[in-house]
């Protein structure tokens, strides 16, 4: 009761008339909601993207050869995860830069919190996501980020990181190799292909916080 929240919010919207009735959930400071951006002028220019596909669903689809990744759009991984990062980008940006808030809380519209979240108990250096210990340690939550102010508003950032940093490239590949190969724990999600959109967001953390300063914390689950 002793905090004040302000909202922002950028959200897909195919239908207008929903519209007025977000804005009156949420009374948001400000807001994006615009309708749904088809990214494949961007993803069109990813190069070697069956490599990538093959890794990313490598758990899913063995034995499969190149041909079965033909098609840039398959299971529409590469649309799904610029939608994502462009979303999240844009709710930081429109928070406005002279506002020094104690907390951001990052997340998704559809992600219901099960623990009681005490602020006053958290360490501003740290970095907080959802419960994710029964993966691997590539693998943090991406329903829920909750650090210092400084710390949240780098994810204005994650949409040009994933364009321009991520695939094809040597220093994160690299960085996934390090981190399995230093690691105790041999159960996990280490089986998924690295592009997944965690162990790439966690890719992005790692460039501001450090790797063990990141705590997966709170339980979340999608309804």
């Amino acid at each position: 009761k002793e905090y004040n929240f302000d909202f922002y919010l950028h959200g897909w919207v195919s239908d207008e008339s929903v519209v007025e009735k977000i804005i009156n959930d949420y009374k948001p400071k400000n807001k994006i909601l615009e309708k749904q951006i088809d990214f494949y002028p961007k993803i069109s220019k990813i190069k070697n993207h069956q490599d990538i596909l093959m890794e990313r669903y490598k758990h899913l689809n063995k034995n499969k050869n190149r041909r079965y990744y033909e098609d840039i759009n398959f299971q529409s991984y590469f649309q799904n995860i610029f939608s994502a990062t462009y979303s999240i980008s844009k709710s930081v940006e429109i928070i406005p830069k002279e506002i020094n808030y104690e907390f951001i809380i990052n997340l998704r519209y559809d992600s219901l919190i099960l623990d009681k979240i005490n602020l006053a108990t958290l360490d501003r250096n740290l970095f907080y996501t959802d419960f994710t210990n029964e993966h691997s340690h590539l693998f943090h939550g991406d329903f829920f980020y909750l650090s210092s102010d400084s710390n949240i508003r780098r994810f204005s950032e994650i949409h040009y990181f994933l364009e321009n940093k991520v695939y094809n490239n040597e220093d994160y590949r690299n960085w996934v190799s390090n981190i399995l190969k230093n690691s105790k724990r041999t159960k996990g999600r280490y089986e998924h292909g690295i592009y997944s959109p965690q162990m790439i967001y966690s890719y992005f953390i790692s460039k501001f916080i450090l790797f063990e300063k990141i705590i997966t914390k709170f339980k979340i689950k999608l309804i």
